[in-house]
């Protein structure tokens, strides 16, 4: 009984290194996106959901961006959407790469807000280059009347 008890202990720790190695060897942190609008999608006042087209702006070899996580924070006057990519470690190329189709969601219509991509506010890395060729407004809303 005690070698079976020993073997599952050793076999569940050897498990939990392997796993733990794999996720070491990953790839770097998080890095924050930019993202545009999909092809066929419409931002309007009663958006609750849309496609965007997510970048990487770190150099990443050509590959596509991998979606780690989606951020909406909402305040009265706007939305601001910042989408976090995964970071590839070690030595990438910059050559350019497809954009990943990913759906966003709100948790309210968008309404008379003004849509920002968080990727392209001053402080982020995007701010200021060809990645946010028209700054960080992807939506703003028409006045009325």
């Amino acid at each position: 009984m005690l070698s079976t008890r020993w073997s599952w202990s050793r076999r569940t720790a050897t498990v939990v290194l392997v796993a733990l190695a794999l996720v070491a060897c990953g790839g770097a942190d998080p890095t924050v996106g930019v993202w545009e609008v999909g092809p066929g999608d419409e931002l309007r006042p009663s958006t609750t959901s849309f496609d965007a087209l997510v970048s990487n702006v770190e150099c990443n070899s050509g590959r596509e961006a991998i979606i780690e996580d989606v951020e909406v924070r909402t305040s009265k006057s706007e939305v601001v959407v910042t989408v976090k990519v995964r970071g590839y470690g070690g030595d990438q190329d910059c050559q350019g790469s497809p954009p990943t189709l990913h759906r966003i969601e709100l948790t309210e219509p968008l309404g008379q807000r003004t849509m920002i991509d968080g990727g392209c506010v001053e402080g982020q890395r995007a701010h200021g280059t060809g990645a946010c060729p028209d700054g960080a407004i992807r939506y703003k809303p028409q006045p009325s009347g």
